[in-house]
């Protein structure tokens, strides 16, 4: 496991900020299965932060692009070895998301691929804060890997999957 550094906050919200720690509490103890609560619980984690962050003033918002939603799976993480056993996964998820059935069986589907992303974001961008769920927040990236996440969440909820 790779041990944690001392997080750095994707934008600059004060440690002392009470919503902010609130939520990295919140985000600590959240249990991560593989059932649709997965899902909704992050959908709404992701709502809280779009919240949070635009109600700072305009000085202290982050450059949107630090914490856009991934289009797709970067290249830094599709050519690796291990990522073949998701490959297949990914397709589906972008082409055919009707097929999982229900919100469950996408989240089913998913918790793994989900597990998989925060290490090897962790290790193909050298920042291990996204491997922990108590400094994963702190870590842009974690803002971008679940960006793409939400994005399938959304898609499936679109087509009415539920």
């Amino acid at each position: 496991m790779i041990p944690p550094r001392q997080p750095t906050a994707p934008l600059p919200i004060s440690s002392s900020n009470s919503d902010w720690q609130g939520m990295l509490e919140d985000h600590s103890r959240h249990p991560h299965n593989g059932n649709a609560h997965f899902l909704v619980w992050h959908h709404d984690f992701i709502l809280k932060f779009s919240a949070l962050r635009n109600n700072l003033p305009k000085a202290q918002q982050p450059n949107p692009n630090t914490i856009a939603a991934w289009p797709n799976v970067p290249v830094e993480i599709t050519t690796t070895p291990s990522w073949q056993q998701f490959a297949q996964l990914e397709s589906r998820l972008d082409t055919n998301i009707e097929s999982f059935g229900s919100i469950e069986g996408l989240a089913n589907s998913m918790i793994r691929m989900h597990d998989y992303l925060h290490f090897a974001t962790a290790i193909a961008y050298g920042d291990p804060n996204v491997a922990h769920t108590d400094t994963a927040p702190w870590s842009p990236l974690f803002w971008q890997l679940h960006g793409l996440i939400d994005r399938w969440y959304t898609e499936a909820t679109n087509i009415g999957l539920r």
